[in-house]
């Protein structure tokens, strides 16, 4: 089955591998040519073999957005934007910045998830 249709994703670490569902994921750090990925789950990160731009990809059909080159973050998790500041408060009371580049896409994505998700209740 195809990753981009499943709810899940299975990540490979050193020595493991971990199958996490996607609304586990709350968001995803660059680090070089590995991932960071952030979770409900863990207390700490959990680094993987995979590019941002790999996971970028197989996510691409999810509920995720690239909102800075080196940070991906679940929308589901996102509690609000703070438009001084141009961060994002996550629902785990998590703090990430937003590009200046990328700050006007990332709000009316944001706006419109959430607009969908009120129409389908």
């Amino acid at each position: 089955m195809d990753e981009k249709n499943c709810s899940s994703i299975v990540i490979k670490t050193n020595h493991t591998l971990i199958q996490l569902r996607y609304n586990e994921i709350t968001h995803i750090e660059s680090s070089g040519s590995y991932s960071l990925i952030y979770t409900l789950l863990f207390v700490r990160p959990v680094l993987v073999t995979k590019s941002i731009k790999v996971l970028e990809n197989i996510l691409a059909n999810q509920d995720f957005f690239r909102y800075h080159h080196s940070h991906i973050v679940n929308l589901t998790h996102v509690l609000m934007i703070d438009l001084i500041k141009r961060e994002i408060k996550l629902k785990t009371n998590q703090t990430v910045p937003i590009s200046r580049r990328k700050f006007t896409k990332f709000k009316n994505t944001f706006t419109n998830y959430n607009l969908n998700l009120i129409h389908e209740s």
